[in-house]
């Protein structure tokens, strides 16, 4: 079976939370406006369901796939390191022309009329719309829809996703036992390096270790529980962990990773970090 990359899978998902988000909301709204313009219910709720999910389908794409695989360029690299409002600031002006540029495209109503739903009705419906009071709602949809998809991402890398899963089940509170292995990987001599380099300096080389080693927890089916200061914690259940001692690959594929790296680290840091690891099972 093909492994599809945890990143990929997460901008994946987060465009089918999207579609379905803006699906739903348009659904309500169609239905709504196809009343006040004295249109059939029923089209105006198709015309809503197409339209709302087309749209914020696409806002998401750009805005997820943005936070997802920005980081991993010399742009994004420059962000992380700039004041947290700056870089804020930035990508809210550039969010926000995505949904200017989404709104005035208008994806949704440009497959309904290529796929020809609801014939001239349809169209005429949206150009009520575009000149009439519901246009600013629109607006609204789109944008908050987009800002809920973005919260929901980022609720997931501050708890997890499956720390996400289980709250949205209603699971969180109801403590149950798991056979599991847990990897413990941590960078060998951390005190002496923030004494040497500043703490700064060592938080970002801490920064730039994870985001090196995390390719080797998704190829290897790894799950995050937490970071705790210089140290991550991976966990498999035990029946995928034991599929080729996955944990065992996992950490030996981290060193290896971190080794090819090693002269950008020295060159930026002015030393290459190894890392230890301890895996228990139970």
């Amino acid at each position: 079976m093909t492994h599809i990359p945890r990143k990929l899978r997460s901008w994946l998902l987060a465009i089918a939370l999207g579609t379905l988000l803006g699906g739903s909301v348009g659904a309500a709204l169609g239905a709504s406006f196809a009343v006040s313009f004295a249109a059939p219910g029923p089209l105006g709720t198709l015309l809503g369901l197409v339209g709302g999910a087309t749209d914020i389908g696409c806002l998401t794409a750009v805005i997820i796939g943005t936070e997802i695989y920005l980081p991993e360029t010399r742009l994004g690299h420059a962000l992380a390191a700039a004041p947290f409002v700056l870089s804020f600031i930035l990508k809210g002006a550039l969010y926000l022309c995505a949904t200017l540029l989404v709104i005035h495209a208008q994806p949704g109503q440009s497959l309904i009329a290529t796929l020809g739903i609801g014939g001239e009705l349809a169209l005429e419906l949206f150009d009520q719309v575009d000149r009439g009071y519901a246009l600013p709602i629109v607006w609204i949809m789109v944008f908050s829809n987009g800002l809920a998809v973005l919260l929901i991402y980022q609720l997931i890398l501050l708890v997890g996703a499956r720390n996400v899963r289980d709250i949205a089940l209603g699971r969180y509170h109801r403590p149950r036992g798991e056979a599991r292995f847990v990897l413990f990987v941590d960078l060998v001599g951390s005190t002496t390096l923030a004494e040497q380099l500043g703490a700064a300096t060592v938080h970002r080389l801490l920064s730039r270790m994870f985001q090196v080693i995390d390719p080797a927890i998704d190829i290897n089916r790894g799950e995050v529980y937490q970071y705790v200061g210089d140290q991550i914690v991976i966990t498999w259940k035990i029946t995928s962990g034991r599929v080729n001692a996955r944990p065992l690959l996992c950490f030996f594929a981290m060193v290896a990773a971190l080794s090819k790296q090693a002269t950008g680290f020295v060159h930026e840091f002015g030393c290459a970090p190894c890392v230890r690891g301890a895996l228990h099972a139970g």
